[in-house]
């Protein structure tokens, strides 16, 4: 039975060398591009926290606002109906309360609406911003 010489000859030592050189090289780039890739996406993750934060910020302004509204438009409701009987009561004609009621019943629903809206978005990723 021949034994088999453990020595290779140079050009296939050569051959084995640039082969693992570049197996190393590809390595280390696609190692570089997947810890790119991380940061991307943790920038990303970072960047959904933030905008969760204003939104819920934003919509507790805009309740505010809006419960504001509602009171400064009972308020003139309220003195609206004593008539000229009491201090400090106003008289509005009906076209300004109609207008006045419809628009705050308006303003209601809109701004809940955006809200609504913006807070649960149904809009799902992968629409080319981000995976």
């Amino acid at each position: 039975m021949p034994i088999r010489s453990a020595i290779r000859p140079p050009a296939q030592v050569q051959q084995l060398l640039n082969a693992e050189s570049s197996n190393s090289e590809s390595s280390a780039t696609e190692s570089r591009f997947l810890d790119v890739e991380r940061d991307i996406k943790l920038e990303y993750l970072k960047t959904l926290r933030q905008n969760n934060q204003e939104r819920k910020k934003y919509a507790m302004y805009i309740f505010i606002l809006t419960c504001i509204w509602a009171f400064l438009i009972f308020l003139i409701l309220f003195f609206e109906g004593f008539g000229t009987n009491a201090p400090f009561c106003f008289s509005i004609s009906d076209n300004v309360l109609i207008t006045l009621i419809t628009t705050t019943t308006i303003n209601f629903f809109g701004f809940f609406l955006l809200v609504i809206k913006y807070l649960f978005n149904s809009e799902k990723p992968g629409n080319g911003t981000m995976p």
